[in-house]
């Protein structure tokens, strides 16, 4: 100390002007030019090595430890050059061979879906999807057949293509554990497959039954004709908007991945503080997804509006007409319910909401399947007849027994021939499918309106 001293007293002399004996603890000047005389120093001294910094001394600090009763010497640490020294000869014993813990650590939780659930929803979809391809073959390679192609093949195309995105949508839905540092990208996936899959498939089945609303229930006197390509273009229409609408989401305010932290959760290890959090795909606005819901809904009500107005209506030559108003209630209905549950249900019940969402999709979905498609394999292999004789709010085949004697004689007719004409004033209405006219006859007199195939 008398050394530091010395030194300030000279460098106020040589410097300053001043001297040592004026000083006061007011003159911070001459206090900094103190401290920094003390951290400067560095001797050897009784105790070892002498050394300051910030007025504080840096020596050499002996770590004992009481083991067995005794005071034992373990190591010691050098503040001067930062290394600890341990003693070989009587190392350091902790109780039960744990070192102790100064403080309680925070383990992060990510809450994903359980494998067990992610596996039987993956097998379930998967076998959804490989029915989906055998029917896809089928819709192919007996496109020609006229249980197929009064059905409108390529329509059905799009159904099955539809369905494979929404089975899609089932597997990535849960893999979010497998892609944890791309789950903004798996959010947009999420939504577009979901979003396509649906307005394909359901757009397809929509546009079969407003042709037949379009035919039968407006009952004109003038020719209306309904291709398919009509059709499509009511696909495509109700696609284009999806996307559009897509489009301007993912440019303005995409949908992104959030991590929500859950209340710390208490365990059994006193030094371990859970921390569970999960993953919710949400945009900044919460306008979005209303809108979407917005357009589907109108859509599926305007879709179980037109099937409740054709409820009695089974036309040989549009095949499937009441398989697709059945898929329209199964659709509807499911949609609703799969939608209040995964509200209801907590975002942090992971495995709920996607067992919930899940199970609706893949019911809508293959009961969509087995409704339009199961019925033409059937008719395919048991060979079904290329000429059948249907009425509207009514079935007439050839071995039918209709008590209405009109219909009889129409049923007669036919034994002996195409249907070419029936009572009263008539007048034809072509409706165009696949490429072949399908002839449909209305009469003033008859309360049926007789369709030939």
């Amino acid at each position: 100390m008398t050394s530091c001293l010395r030194d300030v007293h000279e460098n106020l002399y040589h410097f300053e002007d001043k001297r040592l004996e004026d000083f006061t603890y007011a003159d911070i000047e001459t206090t900094e030019m103190i401290y920094a005389s003390i951290n400067n120093a560095s001797f050897t001294g009784t105790t070892g090595q002498i050394q300051f910094e910030n007025g504080e001394r840096l020596g050499r600090v002996q770590i004992h430890q009481i083991q067995g009763g005794d005071y034992k010497f373990v190591g010691a640490y050098s503040y001067i050059d930062d290394s600890l020294i341990w003693n070989k000869e009587s190392p350091v014993h902790w109780e039960d061979g744990a070192i102790p813990r100064d403080k309680r650590f925070e383990v992060q939780e990510t809450l994903f879906i359980s494998n067990g659930v992610f596996i039987s929803m993956v097998s379930l979809s998967s076998v959804g999807t490989v029915c989906t391809v055998i029917f896809l073959i089928f819709n192919i390679k007996k496109r020609s057949h006229r249980t197929v192609k009064m059905s409108s093949p390529r329509l059905n195309n799009l159904i099955l293509s539809g369905c494979l995105l929404v089975y899609f949508n089932v597997v990535v839905s849960g893999m979010d554990m497998y892609f944890e540092n791309h789950l903004n990208v798996l959010c947009q996936i999420k939504l577009w497959t979901l979003s396509i899959g649906f307005t394909m498939a359901y757009g397809a089945i929509f546009s079969k039954i407003w042709r037949v609303h379009v035919i039968l229930i407006r009952r004109k006197i003038e020719r209306r004709s309904v291709k398919d390509h009509q059709l499509f273009v009511i696909v495509g229409v109700l696609t284009t908007l999806e996307t559009t609408f897509l489009s301007i989401w993912a440019g303005l305010d995409p949908l992104l991945s959030r991590n929500i932290q859950l209340p710390p959760r208490p365990l059994t290890d006193v030094y371990l503080k859970l921390l569970p959090n999960y993953y919710i795909c949400e945009s900044k606005s919460a306008a979005w997804f209303p809108i979407l819901y917005s357009f589907n809904g109108i859509l599926l009500l305007f879709g179980v509006f037109l099937a409740w107005e054709t409820r009695k209506i089974h036309i040989e030559a549009l095949n499937d007409s009441k398989s697709v108003g059945l898929c329209i209630y199964n659709v509807f209905i499911v949609s609703t319910v799969g939608m209040s549950i995964s509200q209801l249900l907590q975002q942090n019940k992971v495995d709920e909401i996607y067992i919930a969402s899940s199970a609706c999709i893949l019911f809508a979905t293959t009961g969509t399947l087995l409704a339009i498609f199961l019925p033409k394999v059937i008719g395919v292999i048991c060979g079904a007849n290329n000429e059948s004789v249907f009425v509207a709010h009514g079935f007439i085949n050839r071995s039918s027994k209709v008590g209405n004697a009109s219909s009889s004689r129409d049923n007669d007719t036919s034994k002996k021939g195409p249907v070419s004409k029936s009572v009263g004033d008539k007048k034809r209405t072509i409706c165009e499918q696949e490429g072949n006219p399908i002839r449909i006859y209305s009469s003033k007199v008859s309360p049926f309106t007789v369709y030939e195939g």
